[in-house]
């Protein structure tokens, strides 16, 4: 059983689904791993995940900045405050690394996820919905889609020469 929505597309391009999903069964089970959420776009399975276990927070890509100690000098600490601050936060200046700049905010009991998805021009189906892979007897399960909406690319994906992208909760 599932929902389904044409989307249309004036041309082709890359876009984001984003959507929040959560289910009623928090237990771990064979059973509950045969029952699977999924979503689908024109046949294709973009995102699927077992009713089994808790199934919380971000999956999707968050933003991290390349810090070195140049880039801290200069945008962070200018001062010799700033420094003693910088560096009483756990951070060594001298390092290289890469940081997480955001992960998005996700209501309590939530999974948000973010995908990026390809449109064809013209109509294009997705699909929500829950089947089971086996026979599942006396499972009790629920499951709840909320704020589906198609975002431009541009808000998921950030490109700066100090700025990456990386998978989170896959």
């Amino acid at each position: 059983m599932g929902l389904s929505q044409d989307i249309y597309a004036s041309e082709p391009g890359v876009v984001v689904l984003s959507f929040n999903v959560r289910d009623s069964f928090e237990r771990t089970s064979e059973d509950a791993k045969n029952i699977i959420k999924q979503v689908m776009l024109n046949d294709e399975v973009i995102w699927a995940d077992d009713v089994s276990g808790r199934d919380r927070g971000y999956v999707g890509w968050v933003q991290e900045e390349y810090v070195g100690p140049n880039w801290v000098w200069i945008e962070r600490i200018i001062s010799h405050e700033g420094f003693m601050g910088w560096t009483g936060a756990g951070h060594d200046w001298w390092k290289n690394k890469w940081i997480k700049r955001s992960v998005p905010y996700v209501k309590s009991g939530w999974m948000h996820v973010d995908v990026p998805v390809y449109l064809a021009e013209g109509n294009n189906e997705l699909e929500l919905q829950v089947y089971a892979k086996e026979a599942v007897e006396n499972l009790d399960v629920q499951v709840y889609w909320d704020d589906v909406e198609i975002r431009p690319i541009n808000e998921l994906v950030k490109v700066d020469e100090r700025v990456r992208m990386k998978r989170r909760g896959w």
